[in-house]
């Protein structure tokens, strides 16, 4: 039986291998045949293997946009589980809330309100430092102290006026000292008259402290020196103002303190969207675009603000403390604009580096022109500072070493009410938009480009509506210095601030006109810089507030800020000329030529313009320390015309030939004096000092090439030969 299966299964294994064998023969004819037939109609061609030719990709855009597709509604799906499980939570909590609060009103006796708000109107809360807010005010005139004391004691104290303002600044207020405290600046103890004392002031907290240690306090410099005109002097009123010991900030008090008169706008708000124009909206659409942002907020809006959560700190901040620790990487060492006036502040030689917070301003030159850009690139102010800031951190970056430096997370303070600007009427409603300023783009008008569209998108998202509901159940939830901790964490990522705040109305204190504000609001060490620009009349403030151990030399980062507007105006050059300048041609653009006259009779706190290591030359005194300071000055604007790459190749010669002038008429005047009979042994001095002038002058009369172009070291020239071509 086994022996007749076995036979069975050979007779079948031997029919299936003639069958294949068959098939195979079949198979192989008609590839044969095939193969004849091809090669009879291409003679000259010869077939290539099958692994040598290249597979022919055809793009499918549905599948990318498949793929989009599934991202998106994964994305929703689960936002909206995300957003079930918040709710839930939500719900589950409201007893445990509920009976706190109960518990904290029957300690108390009653005398807090059951479920209140906190109303903390703080364009800068959550974040929160060790120094207090604080604002240095300009005005003409001295003030009077018991005036300005009783005014603030009026703000402070008079139940009618507040209740008359309807501002309720004054609730659940838990402070130990009522009033802010006014007193005249001591000079004996820390004399404060120059701008270089009070830049010194600033950056050390001890000298203010002194002065007064009250958590809200206004100091007056009656005599404060005006460094454009000496004769004339300046009141300065230094503010202090804690926040969160009071329930109003600093620009609100001075709102209150004037009546209302004086107000501040601040951009961007949510009313003003930056995107393209839009269609009228009709009712239909309207309605369609409520159940949108409801259906994005459901899905999309506590996901984002737990993804925020998540963020921590850029590491390239760490990777610029690495660099800069290594000197061999400092590419743009003394790094100046050509025709600028170069550092607006003075160097603090008693400050120390590396500990705290370093404070630094500048006025801004050419606001004229830049309203004019606003309107040629059509974008908005906070538009153009923001790509201003992204440009100066970007030329930080790469001064320092990095590269290829890459966006850097930033935040807006954003205000909820539109077209209202912060005033005594109503408490301040703004919140933090975090954003990602384009630091790793290249060029100034597409950083401006950059800025726009993600602005518009910040401010068109779900994000602000989802970080104001959660401020407002976090508040009504927790005391408020614990929900102040919980929101700091969402902003672990945000290196920079940008504010920008208009001041508007009657700008005077006391009948006194106000020249400059500076702030410097109370900032964490997680925030590397914060540049707040305020608008007073026709002139604009910069007050820069960094780390000092990610910028140990903030004069240097204003160098860069002016150099990115000097790019910007330059690229736009003649399009920024009105009728009456454009009808001649000068040599240079007339607003880059410098301040008029009429500008330096303002009174500012700007010292006079002076290069920083450049000292000024006594021609007549021709001695060797002139010669040795000459030198030096002359080498140090020669390596700022080589580290320099905003400079053509005329201004280049012309620097040049002013400096060989400069040379030639002190050269001129130690030969004269050293050339009568009593200095006899000291021309060969002379002869020598003479030698070192031509030799420090002779690499730079090299004769170029007629055609040859300066280029930036960030870039290299390559010469791609052109393909020759063929003879017909």
């Amino acid at each position: 039986m086994v022996g007749e299966q076995l036979g069975c299964w050979q007779r079948r294994c031997t029919c299936c291998a003639k069958r294949h064998e068959t098939h195979g023969a079949s198979i192989g004819v008609r590839q044969g045949s095939t193969t004849q037939r091809t090669t009879s109609s291409s003679r000259h061609k010869q077939k290539l293997p099958a692994s040598s030719i290249p597979p022919v990709l055809k793009p499918r855009l549905n599948d990318g946009l498949f793929c989009v597709a599934v991202f998106a509604l994964l994305k929703h799906a689960l936002g909206f589980l995300f957003t079930l499980f918040v709710i839930c939570v939500l719900i589950a909590s409201v007893p445990v809330v509920f009976l706190a609060r109960f518990v904290r009103c029957a300690r108390s006796r009653f005398t807090h309100k059951l479920f209140t708000p906190h109303n903390h109107c703080d364009a800068w809360w959550p974040l929160q430092g060790t120094a207090p807010f604080r604002a240095v005010i300009t005005t003409q005139s001295a003030l009077d102290q018991n005036l300005l004391s009783s005014q603030l004691t009026r703000v402070f104290l008079d139940q009618e006026s507040t209740t008359r303002c309807g501002c309720d600044a004054y609730r659940d207020i838990e402070r130990s000292e009522p009033t802010p405290e006014v007193r005249i600046w001591d000079q004996q103890r820390t004399r404060l008259k120059m701008v270089g004392e009070l830049m010194r002031v600033l950056n050390d907290a001890s000298s203010i402290h002194a002065q007064s240690q009250s958590p809200s306090s206004v100091l007056l410099v009656p005599d404060f020196t005006n460094v454009v005109h000496i004769d004339s002097c300046c009141c300065l009123a230094i503010f202090s103002h804690d926040c969160y010991s009071f329930t109003f900030c600093l620009p609100r008090l001075l709102s209150l303190y004037t009546n209302g008169q004086l107000i501040f706008d601040m951009e961007p708000k949510m009313g003003e969207s930056f995107s393209p124009q839009r269609a009228e909206f009709t009712v239909m659409l309207k309605l369609c675009h409520i159940v949108a942002q409801t259906i994005q907020f459901t899905c999309v809006g506590p996901l984002s603000v737990a993804a925020m959560c998540l963020r921590r700190e850029n590491p390239i901040w760490r990777e610029l403390l690495n660099e800069s620790s290594i000197a061999s990487l400092n590419r743009r060492k003394n790094e100046v604009v050509d025709g600028d006036e170069t550092i607006p502040m003075e160097s603090v030689d008693a400050e120390k580096k590396g500990v705290g917070r370093l404070y630094r301003w500048m006025r801004l030159a050419n606001a004229d022109q830049l309203l004019r850009a606003e309107r040629i690139l059509r974008a908005a102010t906070v538009e153009l500072f923001l790509a201003f800031v992204a440009g100066a951190i970007r030329r930080h970056f790469r001064s320092s070493g990095i590269a290829h430096p890459p966006d850097v997370g930033a935040t807006v303070p954003v205000s909820y009410r539109e077209y209202v600007p912060v005033e005594a009427q109503k408490a301040c409603d703004m919140m933090l938009l975090p954003l990602q300023i384009p630091s790793g783009v290249e060029g100034a008008i597409p950083r401006v480009w950059a800025v726009q569209r993600r602005l518009a998108g910040a401010l068109d998202g779900v994000l602000p509506f989802a970080l104001r509901v959660s401020r407002f159940l976090s508040e009504m939830s927790f005391p408020g210095d614990f929900s102040r901790r919980i929101f700091s964490t969402l902003y672990a990522d945000s290196s920079a601030i940008v504010s920008v705040l208009r001041a508007s109305g009657d700008i005077q204190m006391d009948s006194q006109r106000i020249q400059s504000i500076l702030l410097y609001p109370s900032l964490p060490d997680s925030v590397k810089a914060a540049f707040t620009f305020v608008q007073c009349g026709s002139d604009i403030m910069l007050s820069v507030s960094t780390d000092a151990f990610c910028f140990p030399e903030p004069d240097k980062l204003l160098v860069h800020f002016k150099a990115e507007v000097r790019c910007l105006l330059d690229q736009l050059s003649v399009r920024l000329l009105t009728l009456s300048q454009a009808t001649f041609l000068p040599t240079r653009v007339p607003f880059m030529l410098g301040t008029s006259a009429s500008t330096e009779a303002v009174i500012t706190l700007e010292p006079k313009p002076s290069i920083i290591g450049i000292e000024n030359i006594d021609v007549e005194s021709c001695s060797v320390e002139q010669l040795q300071l000459l030198l030096r000055n002359v080498q140090g604007e020669l390596d700022s015309m080589r580290s320099s790459p905003h400079i053509d190749r005329a201004e280049y010669v012309n620097k040049l030939n002013e400096l060989e002038n400069r040379m030639r008429i002190f050269h001129d005047s130690m030969a004269a004096r050293l050339g009568a009979p009593v200095c006899t042994s000291l021309r060969e001095s002379a002869e020598l000092a003479s030698d070192a002038v031509e030799e420090l002058l002779a690499p730079y009369k090299q004769d170029n090439a007629a055609t040859a172009r300066r280029f930036s070291r960030e870039f290299a020239r390559i010469d791609i030969p052109r393909k020759s071509s063929r003879a017909d």
